[in-house]
């Protein structure tokens, strides 16, 4: 009797078998998975090798839950769910939540509900009880919002660079952000910018935590205003002293961002345990057993 759980994103894909008793048996990872990213087909091919790689014996498999970012906004969540079943060679239903279950589940397993903030490339909040998000704050995506994320980041580093490509002596930031872009001038960074896919803005963001770390202003203030953009997220949604759980590359690596965020979620929820989430896919399978 097993239990296969997957922590599914735009780049990587996690996949990890427990036994009833909760030892992982099996691990394995893969590129991103996520239908919205990659398309339906191309995404079932991604999970099914993960898949074949983790479990021997798919009949042995008692239950199966994925952790999936926009699975609300799924054409058809349960034929996905079904396709995931049939590609998987499972006898048992796949579940499909939201990747902020599982970031939750993976800081604060013993809790029935509280807050997560996941801030990678994108930024979102969510409420959850349970197995289930009942309230979110930001998650528009790169277009409408996302700020303080990693390609918010990148975004004010490309428009610090561009209004200062000028300045004599260079600026720090400004410079630094050209020579990333192998751009010799405004003109080029805007190609750059424009050219490329719009997630690689995100690239840029370390550019802006290295800088801080030295001290240079420009990247202080655009750090400092990120951090403010994500406590602001969580403020919107935690009222209680349930934990706080803090997930994604820009929240929780150390740095300027991680720092001030924790001083001002402190600071504004003072009774409320903040942990920073674990293994994504562990947590996923230890959430299939208990709903088993």
């Amino acid at each position: 009797m097993t239990y296969l759980g997957l922590d599914v994103g735009g780049t990587h894909t996690r996949a990890v078998l427990h036994d009833a008793a909760g030892r992982e048996l099996a691990r394995a990872t893969a590129t991103g998975g996520n239908p919205a990213a990659r398309g339906a087909p191309a995404a079932l091919a991604v999970l099914a090798e993960v898949v074949a790689r983790t479990v021997a014996d798919p009949g042995a498999v008692r239950g199966c839950l994925l952790g999936l970012s926009g699975v609300s906004a799924l054409a058809d969540p349960d034929g996905f769910a079904e396709a995931c079943r049939a590609a998987f060679g499972l006898t048992v239903p796949v579940r499909l939540v939201s990747d902020a279950v599982v970031a939750f589940a993976a800081g604060a397993p013993a809790a029935p509900g509280g807050t997560v903030l996941i801030a990678g490339t994108g930024a979102i909040a969510c409420r959850i009880a349970g197995t289930a998000v009942t309230e979110r704050a930001g998650g528009l995506g790169w277009l409408l919002g996302d700020e303080g994320g990693g390609f918010w980041l990148g975004r004010e580093a490309l428009r610090h660079a561009h209004a200062h490509a000028h300045d004599h002596p260079a600026d720090p930031l400004g410079r630094a952000v050209l020579d990333a872009c192998a751009a010799p001038d405004p003109a080029a960074l805007l190609r750059w910018a424009y050219d490329g896919p719009p997630h690689r803005l995100a690239s840029l963001a370390p550019l802006i935590t290295e800088l801080a770390l030295t001290g240079d202003p420009a990247a202080l203030r655009i750090t400092e205003s990120a951090a403010a953009h994500l406590a602001a997220l969580v403020a919107a949604l935690h009222r209680d002293d349930a934990p706080i759980v803090l997930a994604g590359s820009v929240a929780t690596a150390p740095g300027p961002v991680h720092d001030g965020l924790l001083a001002r979620l402190r600071a504004a929820h003072p009774a409320a345990p903040l942990t920073v989430a674990g293994d994504g896919a562990a947590a996923a399978a230890r959430l299939a057993a208990a709903a088993g």
